[in-house]
């Protein structure tokens, strides 16, 4: 689980650090491999409104983590997002369609390794610390360009 410890709005720009930190201890083999708290880092991937409409795509990317004072890529595919009003990892747009019937098409966005892609619906937004991503890794590689 990482906790955002950097505040994220509509006003930013792509390409803003952000940071975060682990939340518990990582085990790998039955030991500590990541401390709860280690920081993570990374950038604002994505922040641009979906079709001109009411929501904003958001992507978060992490990069490194620092494990034990020595940083390392961090390789890792998104889980989960807290619960947070407005914010949502798929939409459902309803299209009429000829025969006067609806359907409704779930979006979703693509999924990338150290990415967490979301919608966040309103005409302005504030994503304050404390926002929880949970994430499965994939590995962590030493050196980090």
């Amino acid at each position: 689980t990482i906790e955002l410890t950097t505040s994220i709005s509509n006003k930013d720009a792509v390409g803003k650090l952000i940071e975060g930190r682990v939340i518990g201890d990582v085990l790998r083999k039955s030991k500590i491999f990541l401390e709860n708290g280690a920081v993570v880092r990374g950038r604002i991937r994505r922040l641009d409104r979906y079709q001109g409409g009411s929501h904003f795509v958001v992507g978060l990317e992490f990069t490194e983590v620092q494990a034990h004072g020595v940083p390392l890529r961090f390789y890792a595919d998104l889980v989960s997002l807290d619960k947070t009003k407005g914010v949502q990892r798929a939409l459902r747009e309803q299209a009429l369609l000829p025969d006067r019937s609806t359907r409704t098409t779930e979006i979703t966005l693509p999924e990338l390794p150290g990415v967490a892609s979301f919608f966040v619906e309103g005409d302005t937004f504030v994503l304050p610390p404390g926002l929880r991503t949970i994430w499965r890794t994939r590995g962590l590689l030493r050196g980090v360009d």
